[in-house]
């Protein structure tokens, strides 16, 4: 990105086009969120910007990084509010002993659905709440040191 010593961002970034113009110059692509303005000036030859209220963004993780460096992700079930019956997956990067436990709005636990040496990789757990009256739920996974929590929503 090039710009103007002191010139501050005018207009805001819309779209997936991620443009600011600085000063009287051309657009230049920044990353963004969408309907942020540009905010402080940029100075010399940093071609930093930062927008709205986030910082500038050094490092980039992906999800490759994240399973090479040994990281384990808890994801959204689905489908999200259910019926009866929803499936949880998870991912990961390492062998593991892994607990995943449903508990109630209390904290207290409904139902261990997992409690047992996993391989690397994607997996799936499917909570049947068959029994259960409905409401608000979380699972938990933990995974050595992991640990992560989510909720959802069971409906009849």
């Amino acid at each position: 990105m090039l710009s103007v010593t002191g010139q501050n961002g005018i207009g805001p970034v819309t779209g997936n086009s991620y443009h600011a113009y600085f000063g009287l110059l051309a657009p230049y692509t920044l990353l963004s969120v969408t309907g942020q303005n540009g905010i402080g000036p940029v100075t010399g030859n940093s071609y930093h910007a930062y927008f709205g209220l986030l910082a500038p963004v050094r490092y980039v993780l992906t999800d490759a990084d994240v399973l090479e460096q040994g990281f384990t992700r808890l994801y959204q079930n689905y489908p999200n509010p259910f019926k009866d019956k929803t499936t949880i997956p998870f991912e990961m990067s390492r062998h593991g002993k892994v607990t995943l436990t449903v508990f109630d709005v209390l904290g207290q636990p409904v139902e261990i659905l997992l409690q047992q040496q996993f391989p690397p990789g994607k997996h799936l757990a499917v909570f049947d709440a068959e029994r259960m009256k409905p409401g608000l739920f979380f699972y938990q996974l933990k995974v050595d040191d992991f640990k992560s929590t989510k909720t959802m929503v069971l409906t009849k």
